[in-house]
């Protein structure tokens, strides 16, 4: 549970069990399944990371353009007096 929740807690167990403990099957087991999950919840946490970046990036230059000609012209300018009123 803590491999998944704090991932390079993950990596502690695996040296623990593989290297420290006794070195009984079940322990070795118990350390690469430490790892495996280590593994997986830093590549989910990058993966999430990433798409909530692309989700929030700002405007590219284009769309900026657009926007900035879109608030230049008479008509909405009107309009944004009156909402700032």
């Amino acid at each position: 549970m803590l491999s998944l929740l704090f991932p390079p807690i993950g990596i502690y167990y695996f040296f623990k069990y593989l290297f420290f403990v006794g070195g009984s099957e079940e322990d070795i087991k118990a350390g690469f399944i430490s790892l495996a999950l280590t593994v997986f919840a830093i590549i989910v946490s990058i993966w999430l990371s990433i798409s909530l970046f692309k989700q929030v990036s700002p405007l590219s230059p284009s769309q900026s353009g657009n926007l900035l000609k879109e608030f230049i012209t008479p008509e909405n300018q009107k309009e944004m007096k009156s909402l700032f009123q």
